[in-house]
This record gives C-alpha cells, sequence and structure tokens, in this order.
C-alpha cells in the first residue's frame, strides 16, 4: 500500500534533480519565496519517503494518513505556486518561463497522480472492518443501543 507512494516520491525528487533550469533558478533568484518554495518540496516528498519506510502497515494509523495528507498537500501548494511565479527580476523571465512550463506540464500532473493514490490509501482506512451493536432493556422500559464500528485496511 504504501510502497507505490514511497516509489512515486523518489521518481520526483529525481525529477526535480534533473532540471537543470529548476537548478540554475535556484542558484540566480534573490527572492526568499522561491527558495522556500523549492525546499518545501523537496521536504515533502523526503518526508513521504520517511514516513513510508519507518511505517510498516499493520502499524499504519490515522495520525499517518493525516502526516502524509500534510506533506502532499504541502508539496502540491509549492509546486502551484512556482508554476505560476512571476519574477521581480526582469532577467529571469525566460528561465522562469521555462520553470513554469515544466511544472505545468510535467511535476504537477504526476503530484496529482501522487494524490490520486494517498487517496487510495486514505479511502481504503475509511473502509468499515468490523461492527457491533450491542442493546439492553433497563428499568421502566427504557432501552440502551450503543453501535461501534471499526475502521481499517
Amino acid at each position: 500500500m504504501l510502497k507505490p507512494l514511497e516509489q512515486d516520491s523518489h521518481k520526483a525528487l529525481g525529477m526535480i534533480d534533473v532540471e537543470n533550469d529548476l537548478k540554475q533558478l535556484s542558484q540566480e533568484s534573490t527572492e526568499p519565496l522561491v527558495i522556500e518554495h523549492l525546499n518545501t518540496l523537496i521536504d515533502s516528498f523526503q518526508r513521504i519517503i520517511r514516513l513510508c519506510r519507518n511505517t510498516r502497515e499493520a502499524n499504519f494509523n490515522n495520525n499517518d494518513a493525516l502526516s502524509l495528507m500534510a506533506f502532499y498537500q504541502n508539496a502540491e501548494g509549492s509546486a502551484s505556486y512556482l508554476s505560476s511565479y512571476q519574477p521581480q527580476n526582469q532577467n529571469l523571465v525566460g528561465l522562469v518561463s521555462n520553470v513554469s512550463k515544466w511544472f505545468k506540464t510535467s511535476m504537477l500532473p504526476f503530484i496529482k497522480n501522487v494524490g490520486s493514490k494517498l487517496l487510495a490509501i486514505l479511502a481504503s482506512m475509511a473502509t468499515p472492518k468490523e461492527w457491533s451493536i450491542k442493546a439492553n432493556t433497563g428499568t421502566l422500559g427504557l432501552s440502551n443501543v450503543e453501535l461501534q464500528i471499526k475502521f481499517g485496511k
């Protein structure tokens, strides 16, 4: 369940690593938000990898799922920002145009695909795996009914 997510995160980091215009932008841009979003994008995929690696599927819980969702949303938000970034330095317009195009045509669609896999993981956690009903009749004809549903894989 988590292995494909880990593999896709490695692939995303590889895509970022080989994108030369992105490397050049990170070296030439003096705007802190650009560097911050690049770092957030990389850090988010690294955190997804660590969580997938360190969490056994049998121990995967709601907190892990929420963490994965937060890391994914950070990655998607940073990629979205970088895909529409407008530089203050006019010397970077051509470079930023190439980076923006790369994000729109390669990275954002890839991230959306990762998101669909993540949703499948979350959906598997929302599947009822067992349920029980307890009922008893008390005094004066009053009854007490309890419904318990356990979700999981």
